[in-house]
């Protein structure tokens, strides 16, 4: 595989790729307008995204990520074309020189990796947006090591300053985005996905969770190998789902479908944590002899505290038993000092969302509802006459990170409708919620 040369850290030098990058897709999308092959000049725009915003590595591979599955969000004529280019960024990105990333684990590990390991592959398995992934062999198991891009931090610094930016840029390549509910989540969590101490300890508090589960795998973290920019776990064996879905049968895309719908919302009523990063390069399918569904990267999950967590579980119980559900989605959304059309439009929102579990079971997901639930939530904005409903400081919200959570939901239904998987969903939630802890005394 090819290597990419060191990218930009500072953020002049990394506005301006942006400027190159801008510059290239206006000629390219004007090529597109006068083209006599539409299909091949959406290729050449799709295939310039994934090159450049690959090298840059950092914010921009990570939206480039997030567009390469998000349902609702593409030029739907030509969704596929972008979806198979843009989806190299979450399995084939060109990886960074080794040189430098083994130079950092060599200093994290104080040890030159043939020194720290078994058994090192110099050769990265994958390029992720914050770091490179290894395969090496330590205490006679396999492992993954996986090392941050030197200056990465420096770099993600970079593209918070420039944020407006680079969501200017996608927006004009993809208008239907929602690029300010964005901006909001990347402020959040980006940093955090930088520190793979705090990585390490949520994944190995989601690994105890399931350890005993039949359907979902959550790979081992190594301790004695992982440090603040180094993360060392146990190397899991399957498919990614570019590899699965094409001989899948029906059963298993229901089996890791329903296994991550519980996950998703077994975490987050029994825990009170959502895994927040659900694009399908952190999927595996069918590992091990279980055949298990193999869940990765824990670098940006969202904690949400004891009260918030009765109050959604409320909420869903309302939606279930057929209650108003004004009042729940008010408390469980920190909603404040807005108006009642604003209270109404959530309110729909919110029984939208939750149609998998409130629709005559068995519920089959699809792409197709995928995409008619981002149009709708769209539409539904837009009667707000203007008013941003998904930016905390235009309608009151007490609960950013709750919101976080929904807006995250949106990717696992692209997720749901690409396995096509089909369940008792409202039944699953039924025994999810008989396990959340009770409400907090106040």
């Amino acid at each position: 595989m090819a290597t990419s040369d060191a990218f930009a850290r500072g953020r002049f030098r990394r506005a301006l790729n942006l400027s190159k990058l801008g510059a290239e897709l206006a000629v390219r999308q004007a090529q597109r307008l006068v083209a006599r092959d539409p299909a091949a000049a959406h290729r050449a725009v799709a295939e310039t995204l994934a090159k450049e915003l690959g090298a840059m590595k950092g914010l921009p591979m990570k939206i480039g990520q997030i567009l390469s599955y998000m349902e609702g969000v593409l030029p739907e004529e030509y969704r596929a074309t972008y979806q198979e280019v843009l989806g190299t960024l979450r399995v084939r990105a060109a990886p960074v020189d080794s040189a430098a990333c083994l130079q950092i684990l060599t200093d994290e590990l104080g040890a030159r990796p043939e020194q720290a390991f078994e058994r090192f592959d110099p050769e990265p398995i994958a390029s992720a947006s914050i770091g490179q992934v290894y395969r090496a062999r330590f205490e006679g198991r396999e492992v993954c090591v996986k090392v941050q891009y030197p200056g990465i931090k420096e770099a993600v610094d970079s593209d918070l300053a420039n944020l407006d930016g680079i969501m200017g840029l996608v927006h004009a390549v993809m208008p239907g985005i929602d690029t300010a509910a964005m901006v909001e989540d990347f402020k959040a969590r980006l940093h955090e996905e930088s520190d793979y101490l705090q990585e390490a300890s949520y994944q190995r508090r989601f690994a105890e969770i399931y350890r005993a589960d039949p359907d979902l795998l959550i790979p081992e973290v190594i301790d004695a190998r992982s440090t603040q920019r180094v993360l060392t776990t146990v190397f899991l064996d399957g498919a990614p789902i570019e590899r699965f879905l094409p001989g899948a049968p029906q059963a298993a895309r229901d089996r890791a479908g329903q296994a991550l719908f519980r996950m998703a919302f077994g975490t987050l009523l029994e825990q009170g944590l959502f895994h927040a990063d659900p694009h399908p390069g952190n999927l595996l399918f069918e590992c091990g002899p279980e055949r298990r569904l193999g869940v990765l990267d824990f670098g940006c999950v969202q904690p949400v505290e004891p009260q918030a967590q009765a109050d959604l579980a409320d909420l869903i119980c309302a939606a279930l038993e057929g209650r108003d559900l004004m009042g729940p989605t008010e408390k469980a959304l920190g909603i404040s000092e807005v108006d009642d059309t604003t209270r109404r439009v959530v309110v729909d929102i919110t029984r939208q969302v939750l149609a998998p579990i409130l629709a005559p079971q068995p519920y089959r997901f699809t792409r197709e509802a995928a995409r008619a639930l981002a149009k709708e939530v769209t539409d539904a904005k837009l009667k707000l006459a203007g008013k941003v409903i998904t930016r905390r400081a235009r309608l009151g919200l007490e609960r950013e990170g709750v919101m976080f959570v929904v807006r995250n939901l949106f990717g696992l239904a692209s997720i749901w409708g690409t396995l096509e998987t089909q369940g008792d969903f409202r039944a699953i939630t039924e025994q999810l919620l008989a396990g959340a802890p009770d409400a907090p005394a106040s």
